[in-house]
C-alpha cells in the first residue's frame, strides 16, 4: 500500500500502539466535545454562535474559578513546551477569519491580561475548538496529542457540560 505521507502514518500508528492511556483520553474528549457541541451549539459548532454559548456558560456556579483553572492549565502546558505566547497561539492554527476575531482574545487569556469573564470563556472555547480541529483535520503531532493535554480539556468540558 502506498500512502501519501508514510512518515505521518507511521508516527501516528506508533503513537496509537504505544500510548493507550492517551488514546483513551482522546476518545473521552471526542465524546465530551460531542455533548458540548450538541448542548451549546445545537450539534453544529459555529464561531458565530459562541456568544450565545458564553451567555449560558457564565451562569454555571464557580465558572470564574473553572475558567481560571483552565487558563492556568493551558499556560503551564505552554511553559512546559517552552513556547512563547505567540508560538503557542500559532500552534492552535487559527483560520484567517478566526485569527482576525480571536487572536488577541486568546493571547490575552493565556497571558492573564483579560479580566472580562465573557472574553475568558470565549477564549477557552476557541482553544478547545482549535485543538479538536487540529486533532481531526490538522497535523497529528504526538506532542500536541499528549494524555495530559486531553485530561485538562476533558476536565474543563466536563465542568461546563455535565
Amino acid at each position: 500500500m502506498e500512502l501519501f505521507n508514510q512518515g505521518c502514518f507511521e508516527r501516528n500508528k506508533n503513537f496509537i500502539k504505544n500510548n493507550p492511556e492517551a488514546i483513551s483520553k482522546i476518545g473521552e474528549f471526542s465524546v465530551l466535545w460531542a455533548a458540548f457541541e450538541c448542548g451549546y451549539f445545537d450539534k453544529d459548532f459555529r464561531t458565530n454562535k459562541i456568544s450565545t454559548a458564553v451567555s449560558q456558560i457564565k451562569t454555571i456556579n464557580n465558572i470564574d474559578i473553572i475558567i481560571n483553572n483552565f487558563k492556568d492549565d493551558i499556560k503551564n502546558r505552554r511553559i512546559a513546551l517552552r513556547l512563547n505566547i505567540n508560538d503557542y497561539v500559532k500552534s492552535l492554527r487559527l483560520r484567517p477569519n478566526e485569527a482576525r476575531t480571536y487572536l488577541d482574545l486568546v493571547q490575552n487569556f493565556i497571558d492573564n491580561k483579560s479580566n472580562n469573564l465573557d472574553d475568558k470563556i470565549m477564549a477557552a472555547i476557541i482553544i478547545c475548538y482549535r485543538i479538536r480541529n487540529n486533532m481531526f483535520h490538522g497535523e497529528k503531532d504526538e506532542v500536541e496529542m499528549g494524555q495530559e493535554l486531553f485530561e485538562k480539556l476533558n476536565n474543563f468540558i466536563k465542568k461546563i457540560t455535565i
